[in-house]
C-alpha cells in the first residue's frame, strides 16, 4: 500500500507542475526493484523455483527534479525519495553577468562518503574511500598502494555484496562500470550493512538508527567561478563541507567537523587550437563525493575537502590537449605534489602523498613490489627489498596520441604512464578498424617487466555489426593483469594470456521501443542484462532484469515523465 500511495503522489505532483508556467520544467522517475531475500534463501535451495519468487524484498525510489529560468537565473531543485523519505536533495543555482559565470550548488543528506581518485602502481585511475561518518574496513584503501598485492595494483578498496561478490570501486565509478540497476542495489546494501555496523559498535551506548533515517542536514557547498579575459578563462571551485562523524572511541559521539578548500585554475587556447589548462588544489582534491546511497544523482565530481585551505596545498595539475604533430593528437596530463614528506612509521612502509613509487630500489623494472614489512610481498623469496620512495614533487605523467591511418581506414590511440622519475610504468594501445557494417577492435597492454622492457599482451579483441538500427557486439578479454596472471610470481608473467570474459552485446530500437542486452560469461559465472523501454511523447516506460547464474539479482519497473 505504501508503493501505491507513494506512486500517486508522483503522479498527482506531476499532473499539478504540467499546469504551471512555462519556465518550470523537469522530470520524474518513479521506480521499483524487487530482489531477493539474503540469508533467507540457501544455496541448495536456490534451484527451487518457489523460493526465486516468493522470498523477495522491494525498493521504492522517486526522483524528482525541477528547473526554473527566469531572466538569466536558473535555479535547480533534485530530490531523492524513497520508504524513508527525503534520501537527498540539492540546489543549484547559475546565472551569467557578462564575462562572469556562477554556480552554487547546496547539497543535504543524511549520509556522506568521499572517495579520493588515485593511481596505482601501473598508472590506472582507481578510488579510495577516504571519509564516512562511520568506522571502516576494507572499503578503505590499502595504503600506501604497492604493485605486488593482488586486484589492481594494491588499491583493492571494495565492498562486499551477497549477489554481486567483490566490487571494487572502480565498478561502480570506472569506464566499465556494472549495470545502473546492479549498482543501486550492491550500494544500498552495503549503506545498510554500514548502518548495522556502526549500531552493533555503538550499542551499549546509544542506539542509532539507520545511516538512511538519520536526519537530512546540509552537507556540502559547492561554488563554481569563471571569468574570461582577453582570451583567458580564470576560475576557481569553493568548497564547504560538514563531516559530521560519530567517533566510537569518545562513546559514540557525533562530532562536528567542517572543512573547507578551493581549487584554482587558468585555461587558455592557440591559435592553433591547442589548449592549456592549470589548476592548483588548496585543501581539497580531484576526488568524488556521494551522498544518500550514492547513486549517480547524488555523486559530485571533483569534490573532495581535506580542510586547510590555502596552509594546505594538495595538488597541482597540468593539461595539454590538443596538439597535433604529423596529423597525430597528442594530450598531456601531468600531476604534482609538493609535499614529499614521509609520513611512514619507523619500522613500516613509507608513506607519501604522491602515491606512486619513484625508486626502482632492487633496479628489477618494478616498483614498490615488496616494501617494508617483514613479508615477501612479491613472492620471489627475498623480503622488502623495494619500499615505496618519493624524491620528486612530479608524481603522474599520461600521454595519450590518437590518430587515423587514413588507407587503412584505421584509428589508433596509445596511452603511455609515467611515474615522477618519467620511468614508463604502461601503456595501453588500441586499434579500430571499420569495413562497411563491420567494426573489429582490439587493446593492447603493455606493463614494464623484470628485464626492465615491455611484457605485453592482448586485452580485449571484439567485433561489432551494426546495420540500421541494430548493433550486435562481441568482445573477448583477456587476464592481463600482472598481480593476477603471474607464474609463478609478479616477475614471471604468462607470455598467453587466458581469457578471463567473454561479452555479448545486442542493441536496437523501432519506432517507440528499444532494447538493450548484454552477457557476461566468466569461468563459472554468467550475467544476463536486459533493457527494455517505451517511449510514448513525453512518458517512458522502462523495464531492467539482471539475471545471475542461480537466481534473478534483480527487476526494475520505472516510469519516466517529463514536463
Amino acid at each position: 500500500m505504501k508503493v501505491l500511495f507513494l506512486v500517486a503522489l508522483s503522479m498527482i505532483a506531476v499532473i499539478s507542475l504540467g499546469t504551471l508556467a512555462a519556465p518550470l520544467e523537469g522530470s520524474v522517475t518513479t521506480e521499483v526493484v524487487f530482489y531477493p531475500q539474503h540469508g533467507l534463501i540457501p544455496k541448495e535451495r536456490r534451484e527451487d523455483p518457489a523460493s526465486k519468487v516468493d522470498l523477495i524484498d522491494v525498493k521504492f525510489e522517486t526522483d524528482l527534479v525541477l528547473t526554473f529560468s527566469l531572466s538569466g537565473l536558473e535555479i535547480t531543485s533534485t530530490t531523492a525519495f524513497t520508504f524513508r523519505g527525503v534520501e537527498f536533495q540539492s540546489f543549484v543555482l547559475s546565472t551569467t553577468l557578462g564575462a562572469l559565470t556562477l554556480r552554487n550548488t547546496a547539497i543535504f543528506a543524511p549520509t556522506f562518503f568521499e572517495f579520493e581518485e588515485l593511481r596505482d602502481q601501473f598508472g590506472r585511475l582507481r578510488w579510495c574511500l577516504l571519509n564516512a561518518p562511520v568506522p571502516l574496513a576494507w572499503e578503505a584503501c590499502n595504503n600506501p598502494d604497492f604493485a605486488s598485492l593482488p586486484f589492481g595494483g594494491g588499491l583493492y578498496a571494495h565492498l562486499v555484496d551477497p549477489d554481486f561478490g567483490v566490487l571494487p570501486w572502480h565498478r561502480f565509478f570506472g569506464a566499465n562500470a556494472m549495470h545502473p540497476v546492479a549498482q543501486n542495489l550492491a550500494l544500498a546494501r552495503w549503506v545498510e550493512s554500514l548502518g548495522g555496523r556502526l549500531a552493533l559498535a555503538c550499542k551499549a551506548v546509544i542506539d542509532i538508527p539507520p545511516l538512511l533515517a538519520l536526519p537530512v542536514e546540509f552537507r556540502r557547498n559547492i561554488t563554481d567561478l569563471s571569468l574570461v579575459l582577453g582570451g583567458l578563462q580564470l576560475g576557481g571551485r569553493m568548497l564547504f563541507a560538514n563531516l559530521n562523524i560519530f567517533n566510537i572511541l569518545a562513546n559514540c559521539r557525533l562530532d562536528t567537523v567542517t572543512a573547507s578548500g578551493v581549487m584554482v585554475y587558468l585555461e587558455g587556447q592557440t591559435v592553433s587550437g591547442v589548449i592549456v589548462r592549470g589548476e592548483l588544489w588548496l585543501g581539497a582534491k580531484q576526488g568524488l563525493a556521494c551522498f544518500g546511497e550514492c547513486k549517480p544523482l547524488e555523486r559530485s565530481p571533483n569534490a573532495m575537502v581535506t580542510g586547510g585551505g590555502l596552509e594546505n596545498p594538495e595538488e597541482e595539475k597540468l593539461y595539454i590537449k590538443n596538439l597535433m604533430i604529423a596529423g597525430v593528437r597528442h594530450d598531456l596530463y601531468a600531476e604534482f605534489h609538493f609535499d614529499i614528506t614521509d609520513y611512514g612509521p619507523p619500522e613500516g612502509p613509507n608513506r607519501f602523498q604522491c602515491m606512486i613509487d619513484q625508486v626502482d630500489n632492487d633496479n628489477d623494472g618494478w616498483f614498490a613490489e615488496d616494501p617494508l614489512n617483514s613479508i615477501d610481498d612479491d613472492n620471489d623469496g627475498f623480503f622488502d627489498e623495494d619500499d615505496w620512495d618519493v624524491t620528486s614533487a612530479l608524481c603522474f605523467v599520461q600521454v595519450r596520441q590518437s590518430g587515423r591511418i587514413a588507407p587503412w581506414g584505421l584509428n589508433f590511440q596509445l596511452t603511455w604512464n609515467f611515474n615522477g622519475q618519467l620511468d614508463l610504468l604502461s601503456a595501453v594501445g588500441i586499434t579500430e578498424l571499420r569495413i562497411g557494417e563491420i567494426t573489429a577492435q582490439s587493446t593492447w597492454v603493455f606493463w614494464s617487466s623484470a628485464q626492465q622492457a615491455f611484457t605485453g599482451g592482448l586485452s580485449r579483441l571484439g567485433i561489432a555489426l551494426d546495420p540500421p538500427g541494430v548493433k550486435l557486439a562481441l568482445s573477448a578479454v583477456f587476464c592481463t593483469d600482472a598481480t593476477l596472471c603471474r607464474a609463478p610470481n609478479i616477475h614471471q608473467i604468462a607470455l598467453l594470456p587466458p581469457i578471463a570474459r567473454y561479452e555479448l552485446g545486442l542493441t536496437a530500437a523501432t519506432g517507440m521501443f528499444s532494447l538493450s542486452g548484454l552477457v557476461l560469461v566468466e569461468c563459472n559465472y554468467w550475467e544476463l542484462n536486459i533493457d527494455l523501454s517505451a517511449t510514448m511523447g513525453q512518458v517512458t516506460l522502462l523495464s531492467s532484469t539482471i539475471l545471475l547464474e542461480d537466481l534473478l539479482a534483480g527487476q526494475r519497473f520505472a516510469l519516466i515523465v517529463r514536463f
